[in-house]
């Protein structure tokens, strides 16, 4: 939408660098310091790059735009500004938003609220302008754009969350009778199938998701409205601001509403939690995908040469996976960091944690897509897995749990297995190439016994009959797979409502809009 209420496009909305003078007056502002009315000098150069927040806040500007909408709204429909000074705001807004998206404004100014309002005010003058900070504060607008952001952000990683769950579980049923080692301490452990290893993973970013979605209800309130830190005189109807912005219900502690940030911390927090899973995943992968492995093969698209070596076929965007956690556990520290030694009430240091919390969302959400890429072109050798369980001995719990089922205590059994262990070990071979005299000469326990043990125990055995819930038998991957697929049905259902009402906001905002502002201002 574009106007032109006064005629040419104000000076800080430029391509290029802003070339206004220092102190170029819009009324009663002062383009590099509107609120400085109180005090007798402007602010010092230095001092002034030093609390410029304008990159970070390319994160929350056109959030920052909805939210200023909102309460433009509000104003009007509580008849504290007139349907003309509305019309003329949300027409400008508009305009605002406009550039945003197609890149071309250049913001002036300590930040994207402080240029909002310059923006309006030049455009529309003095009288009109400088009425769109009635009833709020530069501290509940900051705390509302965040949330809005946020609440946009944890709803697409939500979404990517159960993209990879989907994956997952369909790579899991393509694998339920696929062998393959299970590992403790990186040393064969026992012999499992592939699926149960991939629906670990869905069980792990489950959890991922539901903390996400407890998070949210917290951060899903309304800051708007609680002022500075103790509310207004103004008569502002915030319950208005609360449904057109579609927040679930008012923060209505004001001095909580502007001066808490554990929302960001929890926002965090939870994606940190979750990139550490990723992480975990993509140190199998990359470890599964070395030529001492060569369980699997990562597709030419999202691996990466060598400089210098013509044969490297590198996992980088796996290893980025990884060392993004990093990131997120370091973001972490300096969020909570940044607010521990605060006193109660909004301070300038909450300026810090934005930046912490824009990288780890933008990281959150590309690593999802990675996971989920990479294993859509992921090749599975079944061959080399299934002959890598004949290695390490991997089938010695098994036949001790096979000896308890004669009658042997399970200690006794640990022991005697572990003595056929370690003949065997010393002599780089396997448990069934056992002789009966090395079996009888190791053993206090019946010789026969033992070799007709370990005559049926097999690998696919061992894998697919397990009688404990939660195991690696075929009944239980059939039992976790279904299940897996009911669960994310519900989990879709859950993020399609979600969406909805945010959608369904949007959309009322856009009509409501269009009821204010005249046809010829559109």
């Amino acid at each position: 939408m574009r106007n032109d209420l006064t005629g040419t496009r104000p000076s800080f909305l430029r391509e290029g660098p802003v070339e206004s003078p220092r102190h170029e007056y819009i009324g009663w502002g002062v383009i590099h310091g509107m609120y400085r009315g109180g005090l007798g000098s402007e602010l010092d150069d230095v001092a002034k790059d030093f609390v410029k927040a304008r990159d970070l806040d390319l994160g929350i500007f056109t959030y920052d735009v909805m939210g200023t909408k909102a309460h433009v709204m509000m104003l009007y429909n509580s008849n504290i500004i007139s349907r003309k000074d509305a019309a003329g705001m949300l027409t400008v807004l508009e305009e605002v938003e406009e550039r945003i998206l197609e890149g071309s404004i250049t913001q002036d100014g300590e930040d994207c609220h402080e240029f909002i309002e310059k923006y309006i005010t030049q455009r529309l003058g003095d009288e009109v302008g400088g009425k769109i900070q009635t009833g709020r504060s530069r501290n509940d607008q900051v705390a509302t754009a965040i949330k809005l952001r946020l609440r946009h952000d944890t709803t697409i990683i939500q979404m990517r969350i159960l993209y990879l769950i989907k994956r997952l579980i369909d790579i899991a049923d393509e694998n339920k009778e696929t062998i393959v080692p299970l590992y403790t301490h990186l040393q064969h452990a026992q012999v499992g199938v592939l699926s149960h290893y991939f629906m670990a993973f869905v069980d792990a970013l489950t959890r991922d998701f539901e903390r996400f979605q407890d998070m949210y209800k917290r951060l899903n309130t309304n800051p708007l409205g609680s002022g500075p830190a103790g509310g207004t005189n103004i008569p502002i109807n915030r319950s208005m601001t609360t449904k057109t912005l579609a927040f679930s219900r008012m923060h209505m502690n004001s001095l909580d509403a502007t001066s808490n940030r554990d929302y960001m911390s929890e926002f965090v927090s939870c994606a940190a939690i979750m990139m550490v899973n990723l992480s975990r995943m993509a140190e199998d992968l990359v470890l599964w995908s070395s030529s001492e492995f060569s369980f699997i093969e990562i597709t030419d698209r999202l691996a990466s040469p060598s400089s210098i070596m013509p044969q490297k076929k590198n996992p980088d965007i796996l290893e980025l996976v990884r060392g993004k956690a990093a990131t997120a556990l370091g973001c972490l520290t300096s969020v909570l960091a940044v607010q521990k030694g605060l006193a109660t009430g909004y301070g300038r240091d909450l300026q810090e944690t934005k930046d912490a919390v824009w990288v780890t969302a933008d990281d959150a959400q590309g690593a999802l897509q990675v996971m989920s890429s990479t294993l859509y072109g992921l090749k599975i050798d079944k061959r080399r897995m299934v002959e890598t369980t004949k290695a390490g001995h991997i089938l010695a719990l098994d036949i001790a749990e096979k000896l308890v089922e004669e009658g042997v205590p399970f200690r006794k059994a640990h022991m005697e297995v572990g003595a056929l262990v370690a003949v065997v070990r010393s002599q780089d071979r396997e448990l069934i190439d056992l002789t009966d005299e090395e079996i009888g000469s190791a053993t206090t326990l019946d010789t026969k016994t033992i070799r007709n043990i370990l005559n049926q125990c097999t690998a696919q055995k061992s894998a697919y009959e397990r009688r404990s819930m939660g195991s690696t038998s075929a009944r239980e991957q059939y039992r976790f797979i279904e299940k897996g697929r009911k669960d994310l049905e519900h989990m879709l259902s859950q993020m399609e409502k979600q969406k909805s009402q945010h959608a369904t906001a949007l959309n009322e905002m856009r009509e409501k809009i269009k009821e204010i502002v005249p046809m010829d201002k559109r």
